[in-house]
């Protein structure tokens, strides 16, 4: 079970990851369009509702990363922290989806990771 767990985390976070990156990227890309765009119309930022959604997506699209990340190393740790582990999947998994909902395209696997890691039984400790 937890071999099973440990790919499907490991997949999850670097999918989301990835698509954390791709959003930055995106949005970069795009950054001197928004600019010559605002400039030519002559209006401002908090003028444009769609344009406060576009900086809430890249602010989640950081959050993802981070989640990303922090779920990846704690595959690591599933047999030694048990429970807790458990706790930082599935945190993992939901922060982004609070921050941006289009992100559960790629976090239900380290949500998926994080139900399943419940029954992984935590490694024995020695007297």
């Amino acid at each position: 079970m937890r071999v099973a767990v440990s790919i499907i985390v490991i997949i999850g976070a670097l999918l989301t990851a990835a698509l954390g990156i791709k959003w930055i990227s995106d949005y970069n890309d795009n950054k001197a369009v928004i600019q010559q765009t605002l400039d030519g119309s002559g209006l401002d930022e908090s003028d444009i509702p769609e344009l406060k959604d576009l900086k809430d997506m890249v602010n989640a699209a950081y959050v993802m990363i981070a989640c990303g990340i922090i779920a990846f190393i704690s595959v690591f740790f599933i047999k030694k922290l048990g429970k807790i582990t458990t706790l930082i999947l599935l945190a993992a998994g939901i922060v982004p989806i609070i921050m941006e909902s289009d992100s559960l395209i790629v976090t239900f696997l380290i949500l998926l990771g994080g139900v399943l890691s419940f029954f992984v039984k935590p490694k024995a400790k020695t007297a």
